[in-house]
């Protein structure tokens, strides 16, 4: 088994690949700076890949913070491809929107500044690809408004499942929340999950048909 520390081992794959399309690494740059608790290069990578694998049209991000994560994504799909995405800080939100039309993206992403768990409920039709990447701490609070707004056979990616190590054993709300939600999914019928120790722990989860 790899080392996931390992930096020798990070360089390399960082050298071979890069850190994403100019001009993602400004806008990863940015997000770090916002104090936002970003997605790893290689994370991004992987999601932008699922969700091009999987033909995804119509995608659901939650935790929009400065776009980068919503700009690989619509960068790795076609062109009639969609993302609404919500984020509850109104500040970010309308940062992020100037980024995405920064990058070209404007006309397909739909930037949303409310609580998720208001947001959720009221959008229309269903996704084929949904990426929750938020506080942990409000995740079981989402968890029962995500599989109606899912089709049979979408693919949910949930980010910071670990939160930052609290998870196992609870030690702080979003440790708790991180727990909680994990149970939940884990528990449900509706969905087929792994987790995979990537980052600070992404969960995969398809929309069965039950």
């Amino acid at each position: 088994m790899i080392p996931e520390n390992d930096d020798a081992i990070l360089a390399w794959v960082r050298a071979a690949q890069g850190e994403g399309p100019e001009p993602l690494p400004e806008l990863a740059k940015l997000t770090r700076e916002a104090e936002v608790t970003p997605l790893s290069p290689e994370e991004l990578r992987l999601i932008a890949l699922l969700a091009r694998a999987h033909d995804a049209k119509r995608v659901l991000e939650i935790g929009t913070a400065l776009g980068n994560a919503t700009a690989w994504l619509l960068g790795s799909l076609p062109d009639d491809a969609t993302v609404d995405t919500i984020e509850i800080d109104e500040p970010r939100a309308e940062a992020a929107r100037k980024n995405l039309e920064t990058l070209g993206f404007a006309g397909r992403a739909n930037v949303i500044a409310d609580d998720a768990r208001h947001a959720v409920p009221g959008l229309a039709g269903t996704y084929d690809f949904v990426l929750l990447d938020a506080d942990p701490m409000i995740y079981p609070g989402i968890f029962q408004f995500l599989a109606p707004k899912m089709r049979p056979g979408a693919l949910l990616v949930v980010a910071h499942v670990f939160a930052k190590g609290a998870a196992p054993k609870g030690a702080n709300a979003a440790g708790l929340g991180a727990r909680a939600f994990l149970d939940q999914l884990t528990r449900s019928r509706k969905f087929a999950s792994a987790v995979l120790m990537a980052g600070d722990g992404l969960a995969l989860a398809r929309r069965e048909d039950a």
